[in-house]
Protein backbone atom coordinates (compact mmCIF):
# COMPACT_ATOMS: atom_id res chain seq x y z
CA UNK A 1 0.00 0.00 0.00
CA UNK A 2 1.30 3.44 -0.88
CA UNK A 3 2.03 5.90 1.91
CA UNK A 4 -0.04 8.78 0.55
CA UNK A 5 -1.54 11.77 2.36
CA UNK A 6 -4.77 9.99 3.28
CA UNK A 7 -3.00 6.98 4.82
CA UNK A 8 -0.72 9.22 6.84
CA UNK A 9 -3.73 11.26 7.98
CA UNK A 10 -5.34 8.12 9.42
CA UNK A 11 -2.08 7.03 11.04
CA UNK A 12 -1.70 10.45 12.71
CA UNK A 13 -5.29 10.25 13.95
CA UNK A 14 -4.64 6.87 15.59
CA UNK A 15 -1.31 8.00 17.07
CA UNK A 16 -2.97 11.08 18.57
CA UNK A 17 -5.51 8.85 20.34
CA UNK A 18 -2.91 6.50 21.77
CA UNK A 19 0.31 8.35 22.60
CA UNK A 20 -0.36 12.09 22.92
CA UNK A 21 0.31 13.16 26.49
CA UNK A 22 2.78 10.35 27.04
CA UNK A 23 6.41 10.82 28.09
CA UNK A 24 9.42 9.66 26.12
CA UNK A 25 11.21 7.19 28.35
CA UNK A 26 14.00 5.91 26.08
CA UNK A 27 15.27 6.37 22.54
CA UNK A 28 16.86 3.57 20.50
CA UNK A 29 18.33 3.35 17.03
CA UNK A 30 18.17 -0.34 16.05
CA UNK A 31 18.95 0.37 12.36
CA UNK A 32 20.83 3.15 10.59
CA UNK A 33 17.59 4.69 9.29
CA UNK A 34 15.21 3.82 12.13
CA UNK A 35 14.43 5.38 15.52
CA UNK A 36 12.36 3.79 18.29
CA UNK A 37 10.81 5.94 21.02
CA UNK A 38 9.66 4.17 24.19
CA UNK A 39 6.62 6.11 25.42
CA UNK A 40 4.93 5.73 28.78
CA UNK A 41 1.36 6.91 29.21
CA UNK A 42 -1.00 5.98 32.04
CA UNK A 43 1.12 3.02 33.20
CA UNK A 44 1.29 1.59 29.68
CA UNK A 45 4.51 1.31 27.71
CA UNK A 46 4.35 1.62 23.93
CA UNK A 47 7.10 1.78 21.32
CA UNK A 48 6.80 4.20 18.41
CA UNK A 49 8.90 2.98 15.50
CA UNK A 50 9.90 5.58 12.89
CA UNK A 51 11.70 4.35 9.79
CA UNK A 52 13.08 6.59 7.03
CA UNK A 53 14.09 3.71 4.80
CA UNK A 54 13.95 4.61 1.10
CA UNK A 55 12.42 1.26 0.19
CA UNK A 56 10.04 0.84 3.14
CA UNK A 57 9.17 3.95 5.21
CA UNK A 58 7.17 3.05 8.31
CA UNK A 59 5.47 4.60 11.31
CA UNK A 60 3.89 2.13 13.73
CA UNK A 61 3.30 1.28 17.39
CA UNK A 62 4.24 -2.00 19.04
CA UNK A 63 4.52 -3.54 22.49
CA UNK A 64 7.85 -5.28 21.84
CA UNK A 65 11.09 -3.65 20.83
CA UNK A 66 13.72 -4.70 18.33
CA UNK A 67 17.21 -5.83 19.25
CA UNK A 68 19.32 -2.80 20.08
CA UNK A 69 22.97 -2.17 19.27
CA UNK A 70 25.49 -2.38 22.12
CA UNK A 71 26.68 1.18 21.61
CA UNK A 72 24.34 4.00 20.63
CA UNK A 73 25.22 5.81 17.39
CA UNK A 74 26.04 9.52 17.55
CA UNK A 75 22.78 10.50 15.87
CA UNK A 76 20.83 8.69 18.58
CA UNK A 77 22.88 10.31 21.34
CA UNK A 78 22.17 13.70 19.76
CA UNK A 79 18.41 13.08 20.14
CA UNK A 80 18.54 11.67 23.66
CA UNK A 81 19.33 14.82 25.62
CA UNK A 82 16.66 17.15 24.19
CA UNK A 83 13.94 14.49 23.85
CA UNK A 84 14.32 12.22 26.90
CA UNK A 85 11.56 12.80 29.46
CA UNK A 86 9.79 15.06 26.98
CA UNK A 87 6.00 14.99 26.75
CA UNK A 88 4.32 14.47 23.37
CA UNK A 89 2.06 17.47 22.78
CA UNK A 90 0.82 16.90 19.23
CA UNK A 91 1.36 15.09 15.96
CA UNK A 92 0.14 16.81 12.82
CA UNK A 93 0.26 16.48 9.07
CA UNK A 94 0.62 19.82 7.28
CA UNK A 95 -1.59 20.18 4.19
CA UNK A 96 -1.98 16.41 3.60
CA UNK A 97 1.71 16.16 2.71
CA UNK A 98 3.60 12.91 3.22
CA UNK A 99 5.31 14.22 6.35
CA UNK A 100 4.45 14.41 10.03
CA UNK A 101 5.29 17.08 12.58
CA UNK A 102 5.68 16.15 16.21
CA UNK A 103 5.65 18.69 19.04
CA UNK A 104 7.47 17.65 22.22
CA UNK A 105 7.50 19.67 25.43
CA UNK A 106 10.66 19.46 27.51
CA UNK A 107 11.75 21.47 30.53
Amino acid sequence: MAFDGFVISNIISELNKQIIGGRIYKIYQPEADEITLVIKKERLTTRLHLSASASLPLVYLSKEGKANTTQAPNSCMLLCKPLSSGRLISMTQPDFARITETTIEHL
